[in-house]
């Protein structure tokens, strides 16, 4: 049996793309799948063979001193293919090409526009530090077999410089929504949001807008405004509670979602235009489509492309808390064309936009890797 290896030391073993997506469909198609991550013990789970090391805690600890166990665990697994997730990795990716491996580098952000972002980097030297990498990067790039992007803005920046590059994204399982009953008859009103909560995610427009729908007099009054997932910056749920709609439910598995999602009639996604976001596909967007609710989501070209062209929703500039007051309100108001819109969103996932076509890619990768 042919052994793969998935390595991560930032994401946790059961990340969605790592675990879910990318790792159970190597099993499902007979591979002997192993992942390295930061974990308690070793254990098999889904014919998963995961492989801990430490947990290294801060970002400087893990970076410093996880190597030497990872490469370790590695060598271990003697597999033919290593899939690697992290850009720390990379150094690890290199020492695994020189004993002969194949290997792949899988690029889940924009990593020049993240350090642009990064808060614990002096503002002086974020540009240094991106420009730097991104040279790094793209010089190192030419030793893989393969380069996957989440995204295909991501694909881009590789093309020309990397052996091999392909985008595979972040589609939702078809498990997950293909015999999933929706029914709109026990909808409330009710309009959620899923996923890392920050303000570069939008959350001062969401409390902007559980302000003005409190300060309603009509049927607005009683919209429910539900937050999942976890606070970036734990400080910030205590705002939450200062507003009587804003229904907090922390962090969700997936039958908690699919309950939310039945119970909502729109799906937020109100990141604000920042280079890492402005040319991202988000996964939740796609959750909300295949769930049968329409999308409010910001207004940048390619979320605009893809929500206007189906008809599944609007989009909004993000700090526009008036228009989209309107919008939720044209939903309340108009539930029949709210679940048209669903409709369309979820037949366009169902078509295009889900793990199966990108499960596709995935495996022909490597089958010419192998082969």
């Amino acid at each position: 049996m042919i052994k793969v290896c998935h390595i991560t030391t930032v994401h946790k073993p059961f990340d969605t793309r790592i675990f879910y997506k990318e790792c159970i469909s190597l099993a499902k198609k007979g591979y002997q799948v192993s992942l390295i991550a930061q974990h308690k013990t070793d254990e098999v789970i889904h014919n998963i063979r995961i492989l801990h090391i430490p947990f290294a805690g801060n970002r400087i600890k893990r970076m410093l001193s996880l190597s030497r166990y990872v490469l370790q665990r590695a060598i271990e697994v003697d597999a033919q293919v290593y899939h690697f997730h992290d850009p720390e990795l990379i150094p690890i990716g290199l020492k695994l090409k020189r004993l002969g491996k194949k290997v792949i580098y899988d690029v889940h952000e924009d990593y020049f526009a993240s350090i642009l972002e990064k808060k614990y980097i002096p503002k002086y030297l974020r540009w240094i530090v991106a420009v730097g990498f991104e040279l790094y990067e793209k010089i190192v790039c030419r030793n893989f077999d393969y380069v996957i992007a989440a995204t295909p803005h991501i694909k881009k920046r590789f093309e020309g410089k990397a052996k091999r590059i392909i985008d595979i994204q972040n589609m939702p399982l078809p498990d997950e929504f293909e015999n999933v009953h929706i029914d709109w008859t026990n909808k409330e009103k009710g309009i959620c949001y899923v996923g890392g909560i920050s303000r570069s995610r939008g959350l001062d427009t969401i409390l902007n807008l559980a302000s003005m729908l409190e300060r309603s007099h009509d049927e607005m009054k009683n919209v429910k405004v539900y937050l999942a997932g976890e606070f970036l910056d734990g400080k910030l749920i205590e705002i939450t509670k200062n507003f009587r709609n804003i229904v907090y439910l922390g962090f969700l598995d997936r039958n908690g979602i699919a309950e939310l999602f039945n119970r909502c009639i729109a799906g937020l996604v109100f990141f604000h235009p920042e280079p890492n976001n402005v040319n991202s596909m988000p996964t939740k967007m796609f959750e909300y489509m295949s769930w049968g609710i329409p999308v409010i989501a910001s207004d940048f070209p390619l979320w605009k492309e893809i929500v206007e062209n189906i008809g599944c929703g609007f989009c909004v500039n993000p700090f526009d808390t008036e228009k989209i007051y309107q919008i939720v309100k044209f939903l309340v108001s108009n539930i029949d064309k709210a679940r048209e819109m669903g409709i369309k969103g979820r037949q366009a996932v169902i078509q295009k936009y889900n793990w199966s076509v990108e499960e596709r890619k995935l495996l022909k990768i490597y089958d010419d890797l192998l082969n």
